[in-house]
C-alpha cells in the first residue's frame, strides 16, 4: 500500500498491512463483533470523518474515536474505564435506556459498582 486513505484515516501502513479482506457475505469482515455496516456508518465506501472505527481493523474495538463516556466518578476527567468505547456503542448504548440492560456481556473490565442501569 502506497499510504492511499491510510493518513486522513487515521491509520498506519503497519496498521493496514494486518487488515481483514473485506466479505460481502459475511456481516463482520474484520471479526471484531462489530458489523462493518455499522463501521461504514452504513456506506458503501469508508468515510474519513470515521476515525477510528475501520470494518476492515479488529483492533478497533475499544478505541473511542468521539471522545464521549460517563464520568463514573464525578472527578471532571473521562477515565479510560469510563469512556464509550467502540464496542460498547455499538452493543450497549443504542438500547442503553430501551430496556434494563446490563454490562454483564462486556468484555471489558468496568469498575463502577453498578452493573445495572434502571430503567
Amino acid at each position: 500500500m502506497e499510504g492511499l486513505l491510510l493518513e486522513s484515516h487515521g491509520e498506519s501502513a503497519e496498521s493496514a498491512a494486518t487488515w481483514s479482506t473485506a466479505d460481502p457475505n459475511n456481516v463482520d469482515s474484520d471479526g471484531d463483533s462489530l458489523p462493518d455496516g455499522w463501521e461504514s456508518n452504513g456506506a458503501c465506501e469508508w468515510d474519513p470523518s470515521r476515525v477510528g472505527v475501520n470494518p476492515l481493523n479488529g483492533s478497533d474495538l475499544f478505541e473511542n474515536p468521539d471522545g464521549d463516556g460517563y464520568d463514573i466518578n464525578h472527578d471532571g476527567v473521562l477515565d479510560s474505564n469510563e469512556a464509550f468505547v467502540n464496542w460498547l456503542e455499538f452493543h450497549v448504548r443504542s438500547d442503553l435506556f430501551a430496556t434494563n440492560t446490563t454490562m454483564s456481556a462486556c468484555p471489558c473490565q468496568m469498575d463502577s459498582p453498578q452493573t445495572s442501569l434502571p430503567t
